[in-house]
Formats: structure tokens, C-alpha cells, sequence
């Protein structure tokens, strides 16, 4: 008689249920946030290890199991000790929450992402396990033993080495919802209109800053769930239904091959597919990928429209609400701006260009903001050569291992100030006051550089001070060293320097090439 084979293969990082009677129950399909789409979702073929401590098990029933988990120890113990878990009452092989609620994952449901800049909800009828990155909302009448909307909680079993990333194509998530929670359809319905999308955003701060808005538990509850009559819900369901039926099959028109998948779990739900198919309201599958597309967007259209009629909403008010996304494109945009964001800007303006257009269109008075920078000097503290002084007036922010310097006398210039810090005088100043760091480099420490002697602007060198001022200016556009050269010159002659004091500067320091 021969051993029945494991249900870890260590090479491919798979799990194979082979011993199912007693591992199944422990070993599940897991979702990732990112596998979350619009109506539905793309399995990455990953597998959680459902050790839960609400289940009471012992390991020992499942010898495979633990010895694939004993592989992973000591770093799974709980024992708080360095390398481990944190220390918790369960038992090694267990999780460290106690996943009262898992049967929650076993009933059809809608799920969603609750992080990111727009809400994709999906439908799923099958059994499917993630962890606290999604949140899920069931039917509590569904003899629900844990509230009907909740979060999961993070696991610690999620086992993936290299497991082989399944085809995306594969059937696992084409469900053909029943009559028995179609009242989710109706729900998966309305929070993926228009509407429901732009209550959302009203209900965070997506609006506010641009920025990603955070759709909990909490903020979710507080959506409006309209009652209906049974033909209005009727109406709403099939479409949805329609929705989820060309969703699959527009994901088999783009994939080029479906692959079985060797898990009981699954089978349903491709047998539903099949009934699917062979439906009266089947979809021709002549249909290119594109017209399904264009199919899809109709039937959503048409559910935005049953959600308006719901509420009443004018054509003003409808046309606000759809007006909503280019104005977060527009938002986005601003933000990249004022985010002096160079790459992502020209981005945005490239590929919206026609939706910046229209979100603009009906404030015509609306202005970008302008944010005026105070202009600084920046210099680093260790440098190559002498003098590495810059000015700054985009606002840059600087690291460890520099400097900046503002100026609050409106009667003196940064670019000036700058030029005076780059003169060999600056330099000499620096060598006699303080120690060069070592023969390849000067250490610029703030308090020697408080301390060199530079000229302010008077009445009486304003006219050489602002020739100083446009030659800096130049420098900083592109170098050249004759620019340079008469910056010198100048700032020789506000420090009234005679020949011979001009020559020792321009031999001393720019012979050795520290300037």
C-alpha cells in the first residue's frame, strides 16, 4: 500500500488538497487587495492555511500540514522570543487572531477595497478568504453568525514561496448570482453607480486634497440604501446579473486559454458558467472584446439612470455628478503642480487633456494655485572644491549633510549674497578662520560662514551690486566663466582691492582649481 502523497509540493511552493477530507477545511483561495476589480475579481492563485484557533484543531490530524508548518519554525512560534510571533495563548501552528467569524468567507458576498483613489465592489459567490486589506459585507439573514459587514482580520498563515501564479482566466470568479442574496445585487448595483461613487467621495476627503480617500467599514454603513418595490429590484438585479455575464466574458475574449483548476471549491462555479452559457440571455460569443465593452458601459449607464430616478435628481443635478471626475482629474493635476512634480504633471496634461477641459468648464474663474517661494541659499557642507553655494527659489527641500540660508533684509539679494560666498575672498576667509578638511575637500560648517565679512548693498555699490545680481542670475541658467570672471572683478572692486591684492586672489585659489 502506498503513501498518500503530501499536499505541499516544495518546488513549486503549490498547495495540492490531495489529502482533502482532512485538509480542506484548512487550505483556501486568498484575494489580495490589487485582485479586487469593477464586478469582479483576478484569482492570483495564492492559498491561505486557515489555522484558526476558533476552530480547536490538532495538528496531528493533518501530518502533512504539520510538517510542512514545522519547516517554518521557529520564526511561527509564539513565543515573543526575537526572530518569533508575539507571544499570544494559542498554539504554534495557529493564527494569532482568533477568526471567530471564518464562516463569513464561505457565503456569497460583496467585496471591496477599502484604500484607493476610486471603489471598485465586486461580487463573489464562492468560497474566498482575504486578509484585513478588503472588507465584505453579507446577507445577515443568511443565518449569519457574525455581523452582516465587517473586516477581516489579519492572518499569519498565508503561504506563498513560488507558487506558480495562476492564468487569470480561470473560472474561479464566474458566478452566476441566484435568487438567494439577490438583495447584495441590488446593493452591488448602487455602490458602483455614478451616484454611490460621488457620495463616497463627498463622504471623505478625496475632494478636499486629491489625495487617496479610505472607504471603512464605518464610513460605508452610512450609505443610503434606498427600499424598493420587488419590480423596481427586479429591474436592477438583472442588469446587474447582464453586467457580471458580459464582465466573464469579456475576460475570456482577452484571455486566450482557460485552464481547469484541480479544486472542488472552484467547480461550481464554472458549472454555473456553463448554465450561464447555454441561457436564453446568453451572450452571443461572436461579440469582439471591444463591443462587450461598449455593452457594458450601456447597462451601466442604464443603472445610473435607475439610480438618479431613485432620487429624484434633475438634470443639473446629474450632470454635476458626472462632471465629478474631471474635477478629481483636475484636483490631481493641481496637486502634481503644486507638488512641483515635473513628470507626473506633464502626464496628466498629455493623457486628460479633454477631461481637464471639461472639469474646468464650468468655472471659468477658477485661478491654479500660486504658491511664491521665499528665495534661499543652499550649500553642502562637505565639498571638492571651495565654494558650492546655489540659489533656490522653487521651494526645494534639502537633506542631512546641507545647508540653507534665507535673508529677511528686503534691501539685500540672495543671488548677491550667493556670488559673495563663491569669491575666492569667501574662501580665504574660510582657510584662515577655520581648518580645510582634508587635501581634496572644505567642510562648510555654518557658524565660520556667519562670520566672513561680505559688503551689504549700499546706495553707493547698488549699481555694481546689481550687475552682480543678472550676472548671477546668468551663471545660475547656464555657467560661464567669463560671467564669472567679471563677478570677481566686480566684488574686487566693491572690496576696493589694488592690483596686487586681485592677483593673489586669482593665483592663490584658482591655480590650485578651488574655484
Amino acid at each position: 500500500m502506498t503513501s498518500p502523497k503530501p499536499i505541499i509540493d516544495r518546488e513549486k511552493g503549490v498547495i495540492y488538497l490531495t489529502e482533502r477530507q482532512r485538509t480542506e477545511q484548512l487550505i483556501k483561495p486568498i484575494l489580495r487587495g490589487r485582485d479586487i476589480k469593477r464586478y469582479s475579481y483576478e484569482w492570483a492563485g495564492l492559498w491561505i492555511i486557515g489555522t484558526f484557533p476558533a476552530l480547536k484543531l490538532n495538528i496531528d490530524d493533518h501530518p502533512a500540514l504539520r510538517n510542512y508548518l514545522e519547516s517554518y519554525r521557529p520564526r511561527i512560534d509564539q513565543s515573543g522570543e526575537k526572530g518569533c510571533r508575539k507571544k499570544t495563548s494559542n498554539k504554534w501552528f495557529e493564527t494569532q487572531d482568533n477568526i471567530a467569524y471564518y464562516q463569513e468567507f464561505e457565503k456569497e458576498k460583496i467585496v471591496w477595497n477599502p484604500v484607493s483613489g476610486e471603489y471598485f465592489f465586486t461580487h463573489i459567490k464562492e468560497t474566498m478568504y482575504f486578509n484585513n486589506s478588503l472588507f465584505m459585507m453579507t446577507d445577515s439573514s443568511d443565518n449569519a453568525p457574525s455581523p452582516s459587514l465587517r473586516g477581516s482580520e489579519a492572518t499569519e498563515a498565508i503561504h506563498k514561496n513560488k507558487a506558480q501564479k495562476a492564468d487569470s482566466s480561470m473560472d474561479c470568479h464566474e458566478v452566476v448570482p441566484t435568487s438567494r442574496n439577490d438583495k447584495l445585487l441590488y446593493i452591488l448595483g448602487l455602490m458602483n453607480s455614478t451616484l454611490y461613487k460621488w457620495l463616497i467621495t463627498q463622504m471623505t476627503n478625496l475632494v478636499e486634497t486629491g489625495k487617496y480617500a479610505y472607504g471603512a467599514k464605518d464610513k460605508i454603513e452610512r450609505l443610503p440604501i434606498p427600499k424598493v418595490d420587488s419590480k423596481t429590484e427586479v429591474e436592477f438585479i438583472q442588469i446587474v446579473q447582464e453586467i457580471l455575464e458580459k464582465k466573464i466574458l469579456e475576460k475570456k475574449k482577452v484571455d486566450s486559454s482557460v485552464e481547469a483548476m484541480d479544486c472542488h471549491a472552484h467547480q461550481a462555479a464554472r458549472n454555473d458558467t456553463q448554465k450561464m452559457d447555454s441561457s436564453p440571455n446568453a451572450i452571443s460569443s461572436s461579440l469582439r472584446a471591444d463591443e462587450i465593452g461598449v455593452a457594458i458601459q450601456e447597462l451601466e449607464s442604464k443603472l445610473d439612470n435607475l439610480v438618479y430616478k431613485l432620487y429624484n435628481l434633475s438634470d443639473d443635478e446629474i450632470e454635476l455628478i458626472e462632471s465629478m471626475g474631471g474635477v478629481i482629474i483636475a484636483l490631481l493635476l493641481i496637486s502634481a503642480i503644486d507638488s512641483r512634480l515635473p513628470k507626473l504633471t506633464k502626464l496628466l496634461i498629455e493623457n486628460f487633456e479633454k477631461e481637464l477641459c471639461e472639469a474646468f468648464r464650468f468655472c471659468d474663474e477658477l485661478k491654479l494655485p500660486k504658491r511664491e517661494y521665499q528665495g534661499k541659499i543652499i550649500w553642502a557642507e562637505l565639498a571638492r572644491k571651495g565654494n558650492s553655494f546655489v540659489v533656490d527659489e522653487n521651494g526645494l527641500f534639502t537633506m542631512a549633510g546641507s545647508f540653507l540660508l534665507t535673508i529677511n533684509d528686503k534691501t539685500q539679494d540672495c543671488y548677491y549674497l550667493c556670488s559673495a560666498l563663491n569669491t575666492p575672498m569667501a574662501l580665504f576667509y574660510l582657510e584662515q578662520v577655520y581648518t580645510k578638511l582634508d587635501d581634496t575637500g572644505w567642510q562648510w560648517k555654518k557658524d565660520p560662514l556667519e562670520k566672513i565679512p561680505i559688503p551689504k548693498i549700499t546706495e553707493f555699490n547698488k549699481h555694481i551690486a546689481n550687475e552682480i545680481i543678472e550676472l548671477t542670475k546668468q551663471v545660475h541658467l547656464q555657467r560661464d566663466e567669463s560671467l564669472e570672471k567679471r563677478i570677481r572683478e566686480c566684488f574686487y572692486e566693491i572690496y576696493n582691492f589694488d592690483d596686487e591684492e586681485k592677483k593673489f586672489f586669482e593665483t592663490h585659489f584658482l591655480t590650485k582649481g578651488d574655484i
